[in-house]
């Protein structure tokens, strides 16, 4: 299993979903006292993975990010709502609302 994926599962043993498997993606579905969203999961051959977040939670979420395996890049971005970033190297955060309207 790569590291795309094995993210997901550990988000799903946190946020109390199902996992459907469709070739190279995943897609975890939860509805429940945690919240509920939708976690898209693709790996593709060339070792570039990407997963798309639609969630409404009754609480915070962390997500580990870390990637011991290989060199990685994030490019994280908020359509709706607001996320916290806190990079480990820093005492600081960064706050990003929503691009829409």
């Amino acid at each position: 299993m790569n590291a795309t994926h094995t993210k997901l599962n550990q988000l799903n043993n946190t946020l109390g979903g199902s996992i459907s498997v469709f070739d190279t993606e995943r897609i975890l579905m939860f509805d429940n006292h945690k919240g509920t969203g939708r976690v898209q999961s693709v790996e593709l051959e060339s070792g570039i993975g990407y997963s798309q977040f639609d969630l409404a939670t009754t609480e915070t979420i962390k997500l580990n990010l870390k990637n011991t395996t290989s060199r990685s890049l994030f490019f994280i971005y908020c359509l709706e709502g607001s996320l916290t970033l806190k990079l480990p190297m820093s005492r600081s955060s960064i706050e990003v609302d929503s691009l829409g309207p």
